[in-house]
């Protein structure tokens, strides 16, 4: 693993990029795709299975490449800095990832944490020539007493990149009674990686700017824009480049669930286009519910089930599980725990957050 150097096919999916590393090695085809999952999995990727690997974000190519270097079972693995430009809480996923690797890992690094946590014995150099050397942990004590503590950026709260903006959003109905203002001059702004709330009576509007933010709805005056790379695009663009850009970006969860007839793996799968081979999609399908609080076995179970022989509480769960199958960078849930028991608004609650975590909005 090279510092700084993400050697992905760009225009290939996440998917592609592991599957090609497999490949090389010639990794029995009957398998392949369950080890893919694996790896995928293993750090934290699978919500980015389908997605092309030059959009992904410096920390997230960090860990395709360290998939794709897993993938071929090496017996030495040289790690030069493989955390060093990443925050902390993406640096701790892949460090976990690195301890389970079983075979013989060479590390170099500079943060003292980085070579406490994941090595046994160290080797301290100063202009090229040996300073000292013995287990990680007394060598790591004479560095931080010689050279001092080294704290990695990141470690404190980093600012985040806006990533929707509302400027005096309107939305108006004209009706023979005279205008009703669902919406009435509303600016904000949402960053990447937040839980942004918008909170209401019944009718003040909630639903109307839900609407808007993700392109059904035009406002009648003002606008609602999205980041897109490096460009903001305005939500009500009709254009169909930028209508193609923001249907992959932006998914909404109605009040009035969406679910098709059919099986719930189905419903998951290819009722709403994941754009994965149907064996990895089950397997994608199986891993989101069990985040929304099926047990293994449960997930199993209700994956085969008929949507019409679910219960309330299972549908609510399902439907938020087609939202996070395709994986999008704003979720806009529309009164997600409206009806539900407690023990179920936790599970979603938690399925959220779990979102948020894995770098949705």
């Amino acid at each position: 693993m090279l510092q700084r150097t993400f050697g992905l096919y760009r225009d290939a999916t996440v998917l592609f990029n592991v599957l090609q590393a497999l490949d090389s090695i010639g990794y029995p085809q009957e398998s392949v795709l369950m080890r893919a999952y694996e790896l995928l999995k293993s750090v934290k990727m699978l919500h980015r299975i389908s997605f092309i690997a030059e959009n992904l974000s410096g920390g997230e190519k960090q860990r395709v490449v360290l998939a794709r270097q897993l993938a071929r079972d090496p017996i030495l693995l040289p790690a030069n800095e493989p955390t060093g430009t990443l925050d902390a809480k993406t640096a701790m996923v892949v460090h976990e990832t690195l301890k389970n690797f079983k075979n013989t890992m060479i590390v170099t690094s500079h943060f003292p944490e980085v070579i406490r946590e994941l090595t046994e014995n160290a080797l301290w150099i100063e202009r090229g020539e040996v300073f000292a050397y013995g287990d990680s942990h007394s060598v790591i004590e004479d560095f931080e007493r010689e050279v001092g503590k080294i704290e990695r950026k990141g470690a404190r709260k980093q600012e985040r990149k806006p990533k929707i903006r509302a400027k005096n959003c309107k939305k108006y109905y004209y009706t023979s009674k005279g205008v009703v203002k669902a919406v009435d001059g509303v600016s904000f702004t949402v960053h990447e990686g937040e839980i942004f709330c918008i909170l209401g009576r019944s009718g003040a509007g909630k639903t109307s700017l839900a609407r808007i933010m993700c392109g059904i709805d035009e406002a009648s005056e003002g606008s609602v824009e999205i980041m897109v790379g490096d460009e903001w695009k305005d939500v009500s663009d009709r254009s169909n480049r930028v209508k193609y850009e923001l249907y992959k970006r932006i998914v909404m969860l109605h009040q009035e669930y969406a679910l098709y007839s059919g099986t719930v793996s189905a419903n998951l799968t290819s009722a709403i286009g994941v754009g994965m081979p149907s064996e990895l999609g089950k397997l994608k399908a199986k891993f989101v519910l069990e985040g929304l609080g099926f047990s293994p076995s449960e997930a199993e179970e209700i994956l085969q089930k008929s949507v019409d022989k679910l219960s309330v509480g299972q549908r609510h769960r399902v439907a938020p599980a087609q939202v996070f199958m395709k994986g999008p960078e704003v979720a806009i849930l529309d009164e997600p725990t409206g009806t539900i028991d407690a023990i179920t608004k936790k599970s979603i609650a938690d399925s959220i957050v779990f979102a948020r975590n894995n770098h949705h909005t």
